[in-house]
């Protein structure tokens, strides 16, 4: 054991990163995305964007609950 203790600011730091970097990945696919639909002249698919919009509701969700996790520990 290396003697180190894992603290809940420890973690609410980790999770602040991850999230920063994970909505910075985010934002570049979405730019990415939309510039290739504007530079082929492609619509998106209706179907498409309601599973994105479900999807990122459940991400919501998921991120909620573990925030409140941290909280709690």
């Amino acid at each position: 054991m290396s003697g180190h203790k894992c603290y809940s600011w420890d973690l609410q730091d980790r999770y602040t990163q991850d999230k920063s970097v994970v909505n910075k990945m985010q934002q570049k696919y979405w730019e990415t995305k939309q510039a290739f639909i504007k530079a082929t002249g492609k619509k998106e698919d209706e179907h498409v964007v309601a599973s994105d919009a479900d999807l990122d509701a459940k991400l919501e969700l998921f991120h909620s609950i573990q925030r409140t996790c941290l909280d709690l520990s």
